[in-house]
């Protein structure tokens, strides 16, 4: 059965929007890396969670490893922008020097099987992560810190 005609009223018909597909003459070469791709991933996941299984308790800082790689890529793809959190870090900033300085290590948050947990880890996280978004993000950002080192080789 045939769809009915359109009025148009002496206007064409829209034309579609996406091209008709045609098949890519790549096709089998194509799916066979996409294939060779899965089972790649399929024995990397096999072997990382077996492994995972095996030394959990014991070695967990390598089998880390991927997810670290992972957030540096996502750190890294951040589009450019001009705006940073100045006045967070300054204050992130502040907190970690005053408890650095007052704040003893031994009151902390102690869970079984963690090391101790101080406020200058809980302050430091936030800042470095704030820190790695700022300079992967603000072209500012990195010149403002590139000038502040230029201007003091001891720190350097």
């Amino acid at each position: 059965m045939r769809p009915p005609a359109i009025l148009s009223l002496g206007r064409q018909p829209p034309k579609p929007t996406m091209p008709e597909y045609t098949p890519s003459s790549r096709g089998r070469k194509l799916s066979a890396i996409r294939l060779g791709a899965v089972l790649a991933l399929g024995l990397f996941g096999l072997t990382y969670g077996a492994s995972f299984a095996l030394v959990a308790p014991y070695l967990m800082l390598p089998l880390l490893s991927p997810l670290v790689v992972t957030a540096g890529i996502m750190i890294w793809a951040l589009p450019q922008s001009d705006r940073t959190p100045d006045r967070t870090i300054a204050a992130l900033l502040c907190a970690f020097l005053v408890g650095l300085a007052l704040w003893p290590n031994y009151l902390a948050i102690a869970l079984p099987g963690l090391p101790w947990i101080t406020v200058i880890r809980i302050v430091a996280a936030p800042l470095s992560a704030l820190l790695l978004v700022s300079a992967s993000s603000s072209a500012r950002f990195r010149r403002d810190i590139s000038l502040a080192l230029k201007s003091s080789k001891p720190i350097v």
